[in-house]
């Protein structure tokens, strides 16, 4: 059966760039990443490489998602989504997402693909999904997908 590890850790602790790391001694992987470049938030498409600028300057609200003082475009998340839901059908040891946080649980974001994901995969037998969730975040993301606490790992990058 599937294994949701999670990865939770304080915002700026190089979480990304461990996973980066660890992603490539694994054959079987795929998901996205979200890389601080130039002091803007990226998708990086773990399969491809290819990255999508997240962050934007816009202030239309028809554009943009935002949290704070983070404005995302609302495309780019459309399109992760949709790469993380063709992640379903494929065969593959992990999927990562980095990383779920205010904008998921406000139904914003990465959702609602990362729930569909969640659930599809409990009847796969060898996919393991890594949630990356900031520190402060953890409790609340374990419960709003409805994850049982003593049925999620902890996942520590080698």
């Amino acid at each position: 059966m599937a294994q949701i590890y999670v990865y939770s850790a304080p915002t700026h602790t190089g979480k990304t760039t461990r996973l980066e790391s660890w992603i490539s001694k694994i054959q079987s992987i795929d998901g996205i990443l979200m890389p601080v470049i130039n002091n803007k938030r990226y998708i990086k498409y773990i399969s491809t490489g290819d990255l999508q600028q997240l962050e934007s300057d816009s202030n239309n609200p028809d554009l943009v998602q935002t949290i704070g003082k983070y404005k995302f475009q609302t495309d780019v998340f459309e399109h992760a989504q949709n790469y993380l839901l063709s992640l379903i059908d494929k065969k593959l040891e992990w999927i990562i997402i980095d990383e779920i946080g205010f904008l998921e649980l406000n139904g914003q974001g990465f959702e609602p693909a990362v729930t569909k994901l969640i659930l599809d995969m409990n009847t796969k037998e060898a996919t393991n999904i890594l949630l990356v969730i900031r520190d402060y975040l953890k409790e609340d993301v374990l419960e709003y997908y409805k994850l049982d606490v003593n049925n999620i790992k902890d996942f520590e990058s080698e």
